[in-house]
């Protein structure tokens, strides 16, 4: 039925031997238009809580600066009223620079949470790989080399990202034809390390 509660039970290994470690989940089926969405009612409030806290810090950001706009002036603008000289600061000046902020931030989590699945390591990020290094690498070498523009720059520094990762992907290629195991964690994290550390 709508609103059942699912519990299930994890068994693990404890410190002092083996063991069953009980940690009950307690999430909701909503079933909607024919279809069923398993929901984790405390993810449901943590994102809530955050979304308030990401809506009260933009409001504030943009009521700082040069030029003070009080927060209700702010919420008022943002809702579709306010003064001309108030719609000027905040929708055009304040408002897309925290709503770039937040989308930079967001691509941030999704491409951290991609990354750590792929590696299945929650500690895993770009820099491990050498992701940072060649994409460092890469715009030096457009700036020294050619002088470039900031999109020169910006394409030279994606070009030497994607170039660490072809080497990544080159090494875990020649290991598997030579028979070795996969992505196994440790073999992950030392190829990886190698790669970051010629790009350096």
């Amino acid at each position: 039925a709508d609103g059942a509660a699912v519990s299930t039970v994890i068994r693990t290994d404890s410190v002092d031997g083996p063991g069953v470690t009980r940690r009950v989940i307690t999430r909701r089926v909503v079933r909607m238009a024919g279809r069923s969405v398993l929901v984790d009612p405390r993810t449901v409030w943590v994102c809530l809580v955050l979304m308030g806290l990401v809506v009260a810090v933009g409001c504030w950001s943009i009521s700082v600066g040069d030029f003070p706009v009080p927060i209700g002036d702010v919420v008022a603008t943002i809702l579709g009223g306010g003064s001309d000289e108030a719609k000027f600061i905040v929708e055009t000046l304040r408002l897309p620079r925290v709503l770039t902020a937040v989308l930079v931030g967001a691509a941030f989590g999704v491409s951290g949470a991609i990354f750590q699945s792929l590696a299945q390591n929650p500690l895993a990020s770009p820099d491990i790989g050498g992701f940072n290094a060649g994409a460092a690498t890469g715009a030096v070498l457009v700036i020294v080399t050619m002088d470039g523009t900031s999109l020169q720059v910006s394409l030279g520094a994606v070009g030497g990202g994607l170039e660490r990762a072809a080497a990544r992907v080159g090494l875990g290629a020649v290991q598997r034809l030579h028979g070795e195991p996969g992505i196994a964690a440790h073999r992950h994290v030392h190829r990886a390390a190698g790669v970051a550390h010629h790009a350096g």
